[in-house]
């Protein structure tokens, strides 16, 4: 099925965000860096987070795959899956998700520790890649599509919106990929840089066993 891809709104959050999180909400790293994800708060919460995000980011990208034979509440076409980008340019000022996450967020401090721990180990191959390659690069933050519309093609068509991106940029592509993603990125011209675990930590090495992230790239269209 070919479904329209469209950029997203702040109208459209409202719609988008409660099967997200029912899709992957309960994922350990979803549920660590999103706590509360299941609740009418905790996603108003998220909600507003990603708005900051996307006040103070000048290179996010948000867009949706859209069904036009259904509708959401308000009557716009129905909402299928959803793709967050994000263009690093050099010259620019980036912060990290951490920095949009109220104080309050966790129940306590160990718990906001362990936080912040895992994303340090997540983020640190992106970080590898912003202060040692070339910019820009463009990178595919978050992908999902709801389960019911999965096999039908959304998810490539939403992969395919930011290569076209990068290409126009001539921009190196890299995700965060799930072992379930990490076919169709494949299938799209990423490779396989990195599995990426955890990092030592003895207050936490208990938490969380084998990856976090498969770490994949795609080359530029043309050399630098």
């Amino acid at each position: 099925m070919n479904y329209e891809i469209l950029p997203i709104v702040k109208g459209d959050f409202k719609y988008f965000i409660p099967p997200l999180f029912r899709s992957m909400g309960f994922a350990h790293f979803v549920a660590t860096l999103w706590p509360d994800n299941q609740t009418d708060q905790g996603q108003q919460r998220a909600i507003e987070r990603f708005m900051a995000e996307m006040d103070d980011h000048p290179g996010i990208r948000w867009i949706k795959a859209v069904d036009s034979t259904a509708a959401e509440a308000d009557g716009s076409p129905k909402i299928v899956g959803i793709a967050q980008w994000a263009i690093f340019e050099a010259d620019k000022t980036y912060h990290e998700v951490p920095h949009y996450a109220p104080g309050d967020l966790w129940p306590n401090k160990l718990e906001k520790d362990y936080a912040i721990h895992l994303w340090e180990s997540y983020i640190q191959p992106r970080r590898a890649v912003l202060r040692k390659e070339n910019l820009p690069v463009v990178n595919l933050q978050i992908l999902c599509v709801w389960p019911e519309y999965r096999k039908h093609g959304a998810g490539g068509q939403l992969v395919d919106w930011g290569n076209r991106l990068a290409d126009e940029m001539n921009a190196q592509c890299i995700v965060e990929a799930s072992g379930m993603g990490q076919p169709l990125y494949e299938k799209f011209g990423y490779e396989v840089k990195e599995q990426v675990g955890l990092k030592d930590d003895a207050r936490f090495n208990d938490r969380m066993y084998g990856k976090i992230h498969i770490f994949m790239a795609r080359l530029r269209r043309e050399p630098i």
